[in-house]
């Protein structure tokens, strides 16, 4: 018996669903047959995708704005499935103009925050599970703990994302508006603290190398205000690095108890620049929230999360023979 034949439907090469989409295939290839297809390398053309996912049985855009391009009657043999991985479009009006999308599409979220919410919409059907996002071991893994033993020296501050992104509407990521603005003022004040900021506007680091990147910070910091999944939070725990993180998607949810002790309470400067001062005075913490980190997050490995889209597709596959009896 063949395969069920996936498509994994991303944005774009080597971003963040390109990444879940690899990390699908690199562990469940074995019970299905995948094919990535970036909608970016098809030029963003629904005749072009076509060619390429035509003989799947099952299409799962991971970034669901993609589908708006696609005409569907095309597929009404197909399994078609998305997800949710954003606080976006949460509007009426947005809502009403995604409703016809997830009445005719499976769904699955990255959060249990985001499964409540989206439970509790009356125009869509409810999501069939969560599936949280991973980290890859052999990409994000302790190098440099020794540095968390040198106490005197300057504490170095971290943060990963791009700048930019949704700046027009508001600085969802927190760079500019909170992160910069309280590591200058504490320099300014003559703490010995460093920024190091690793900004997609600036430089693009691999994913292969950015654990070098973590091993040269103290502490990461996550300020984002809708992200269902801040992938740099599981990557630095992953590398033993210390962090401080609003209560944003999954991160209460991957936080062991002494980290707990640093998700701020809002997106607020003076709340960030006292926790970062409690580190400074305190560098001892630093080991302590770096092990607890390395030990939490052994059950976020995407080899035991993967195990969730082998049985969100099984779903899928059962309910679609279902249907056709």
């Amino acid at each position: 018996m063949s395969k069920v034949k996936i498509a994994l439907i991303t944005d774009r090469d080597n971003w963040a669903f390109a990444n879940i989409a690899k990390q699908i295939k690199k562990h469940l290839s074995g019970c299905y047959d995948f094919k990535i297809v970036s909608f970016n390398a098809c030029n963003k053309n629904a005749d072009e995708l076509h060619k390429q996912i035509k003989d799947c049985d099952i299409l799962h855009f991971l970034w669901r704005e993609i589908i708006s391009y696609i005409p569907i009657h095309r597929y009404r043999d197909k399994i078609l499935s998305t997800a949710v991985y954003d606080h976006l479009f949460l509007g009426e009006k947005s809502i009403q103009k995604r409703k016809n999308m997830f009445n005719n599409f499976r769904y699955y979220v990255c959060s249990k925050k985001l499964y409540e919410i989206y439970k509790g919409i009356d125009d869509y059907p409810a999501p069939i599970m969560t599936i949280e996002d991973g980290v890859d071991p052999d990409l994000f893994y302790p190098k440099n703990l020794d540095r968390f033993n040198q106490l005197k020296r300057p504490l170095r501050v971290g943060w990963v994302g791009n700048s930019k992104w949704g700046i027009k509407i508001e600085d969802f990521k927190g760079f500019r508006t909170f992160i910069n603005p309280a590591v200058n003022e504490l320099i300014q004040e003559e703490f010995e603290i460093e920024g190091d900021y690793a900004d997609r506007v600036h430089k693009m680091i691999s994913h292969d190398n950015m654990v070098d990147y973590y091993s040269k910070i103290d502490v990461l910091i996550c300020m984002s205000k809708i992200e269902g999944t801040p992938n740099p939070v599981l990557e630095a725990m992953a590398c033993g690095v210390p962090v401080i993180s609003t209560n944003v998607g999954i991160v209460p949810q991957v936080l062991g108890e002494k980290q707990r002790s640093f998700l701020l309470k809002g997106r607020d400067k003076e709340e960030l620049k006292k926790s970062l001062l409690t580190l400074f005075h305190n560098r001892e913490i630093l080991n302590e929230l770096s092990q607890e980190n390395l030990t939490q997050i052994k059950n976020w490995h995407w080899s035991k999360q993967c195990q969730k889209f082998k049985d969100y597709f099984d779903i899928l596959i059962s309910d679609s023979a279902n249907n056709k009896k």
